[in-house]
């Protein structure tokens, strides 16, 4: 009997717990449309800065153009955050050293804007609603790519639950990358 109740106690002290971590209260990463996400300032930070902030990258991948010079885009990807800097070089420069360019935000990232959207609870139409119509948007049979290059920042939604999949700032009139 004591063996049983000690059992019962133990289990139900063990459920406390875990609803009591659940309640724990989550980090939410803010994001500025074309300047900042996390204290990251594009143009500003480093991607040194970000490997400080995050640890160790999960993913790293570079896309090359050639011509007179190599040209590189860096994406060094944190996916325990949800997040992925992104970076261009020229030629052998040192890409830790290279200013942050474009800021990615997937899942697990709690993220929200400075216009209120948030990456976990809002949509397209949502998006829509709040940041007006968008400049040019992309779509495939999966996705519907919305583009706010004036401000800085581009959405990219699954087409039928409509929820975000990816955000990306950048500086303002350039394009999102999204090749993460």
């Amino acid at each position: 009997m004591y063996f049983e109740s000690l059992m019962k106690l133990s289990t139900l002290l063990l459920f406390v717990f875990l609803i009591a971590a659940s309640f724990q209260p989550q980090r939410i990463l803010v994001i500025k449309a074309g300047d900042q996400a996390d204290g990251l300032m594009l143009r500003n930070s480093k991607v040194q800065d970000a490997l400080e902030k995050y640890g160790e990258n999960s993913g790293f991948s570079q896309g090359i153009a050639c011509g007179d010079h190599d040209y590189h885009t860096n994406r060094y990807t944190f996916s325990k955050q949800g997040v992925t800097v992104i970076s261009e070089t020229i030629d052998n420069e040192d890409r830790k050293q290279s200013p942050i360019t474009k800021i990615g935000i997937t899942h697990p990232c709690n993220a929200v804007t400075e216009m209120g959207i948030s990456f976990e609870r809002d949509n397209i139409d949502k998006i829509i609603a709040v940041y007006g119509s968008p400049e040019n948007s992309d779509s495939s049979s999966k996705y519907i790519e919305i583009h706010y290059t004036i401000k800085g920042i581009s959405f990219k939604c699954d087409r039928v639950t409509k929820s975000i999949q990816k955000m990306e700032i950048y500086s303002t009139g350039r394009n999102p990358d999204f090749a993460y």
